[in-house]
């Protein structure tokens, strides 16, 4: 992977987790459907309906494991399907990424969500989504809706989704990272005299230390937001009274500005904010990938007593009631595979979801959006993290 890919996927990734959060709790358990037409949508059905607007950015083959981007639309899509990833291609052709200019190229378990998390931070959607489309095909969507828009920042969710961030893919620069969060989410980002980042919401704040290498090590978290976090908080929001809460130059000072006590590595960051995730993109892809080695050194996120916030290391036990896997068998999606070449697809009536991570989907005869019935009942941890698993694309 070219660095300025891994840039990419740095600013990316806690911003998406958190979006990617978000999206998980508001289909748990719903069917789905996909309309790929000139007004390309992403259905999901239930007691609380939701319906976005779908964008196709590339699929994924099993064997042989390949990425082919929506872009090399050989299925001759509308426009409007692929337009996003058209964008995608434009931009990485201006810092001159390969990986985002190649129509078709060799895959892993980890690559397609790296270049969906780089397609995010390109075009600012912030969801995703990969359905299975049978034959071992799964198909990534972009997606975005009103009703997917965050709450404003709050302590515990920022430090959780930089947690959980950190165990999604490979993260090279957490400093990068970090900082690109504060600059998409919104949120005061400071650098304390002691090289320690500050973030802080209204809720609360944590003290963040990295090393050498601008890992995040420890997270120290504080609630209620009080004494100086509290002064530090309220500067912020009047320097940017249009946007309450966004940091600014003269909280986060850039690198060429970092402060004498700043160690060498960790320099000033420059505000930035993120999102995310995971993705949406609930279905799982078969056969389940193996997740990534967490970076190292993990991060140590120490509370205080009063604060009960849960382990950042365990997102899905926090997010929700357990949710149910949401696999599909079959979706509308072009076969990524140069030969054959498949027809257009039409999407049909969603099924029941089918079993977790480790049950394959099951090919079709007709690219439809059929979908095998709802698997017995099995343990509901296992299934909740499957779960959640497939919503962030891992």
């Amino acid at each position: 992977m070219s660095d300025s890919l891994q840039s990419l996927v740095n600013r990316a990734i806690f911003f998406s987790t958190e979006m990617q959060t978000r999206f998980g709790l508001r289909i748990a358990d719903a069917e789905w459907e996909v309309d790929f037409s000139e007004n390309p949508r992403l259905a999901f059905t239930g007691e609380h309906p939701l319906t976005l607007t779908a964008h196709l950015i590339g699929t994924e083959a099993d064997s042989p494991r390949t990425w082919h981007w929506g872009w090399d639309n050989v299925n001759e899509f509308p426009e409007p399907v692929v337009a996003r990833s058209h964008e995608v291609r434009r931009l990485g052709a201006a810092r001159g990424i390969g990986e985002l200019t190649t129509d078709e190229f060799d895959s892993d378990d980890e690559l397609p969500l790296r270049l969906v998390l780089a397609a995010k931070e390109l075009t600012g959607i912030w969801a995703h989504y990969p359905a299975a489309a049978g034959g071992g095909t799964v198909v990534w969507m972009l997606v975005e809706s009103p009703e997917l828009a965050l709450d404003a920042p709050a302590i515990k969710s920022l430090v959780r989704s930089m947690a959980q961030g950190l165990t999604e893919t490979t993260v090279t620069d957490h400093v990068e990272a970090l900082q690109a969060y504060a600059e998409h989410r919104g949120f005061p980002l400071v650098m304390c005299p002691d090289g320690t980042l500050r973030v802080l919401a209204a809720d609360g704040w944590a003290d963040v230390t990295v090393d050498e290498q601008r890992r995040i090590t420890n997270c120290q978290v504080h609630s209620p937001l009080e004494g100086q976090a509290a002064e530090e908080f309220a500067a912020a929001r009047s320097a940017a009274p249009g946007e309450p809460g966004a940091p600014t130059e003269e909280t986060v000072p850039s690198p060429a500005e970092a402060p004498a006590e700043t160690s060498a590595p960790v320099e000033s960051p420059v505000e930035e904010s993120a999102e995310a995730p995971a993705a949406p993109e609930p279905v799982e892809p078969a056969p389940a990938p193996t997740a990534p080695e967490p970076v190292e050194p993990a991060p140590d996120v120490q509370q205080p007593a009063e604060d009960t916030a849960p382990a950042p290391e365990s997102p899905a036990a926090e997010t929700a009631p357990a949710p149910e896997p949401s696999t599909a068998a079959e979706a509308p999606a072009p076969e990524p595979q140069p030969e054959p070449r498949p027809a257009p697809v039409e999407p049909s009536a969603p099924e029941p979801a089918p079993e977790p991570a480790d049950s394959a989907p099951r090919p079709a005869p007709e690219p439809t959006a059929d979908r095998p019935a709802d698997t017995p009942a099995e343990d509901a941890e296992p299934r909740k993290k499957g779960f959640f698993r497939k919503l962030f694309g891992r």
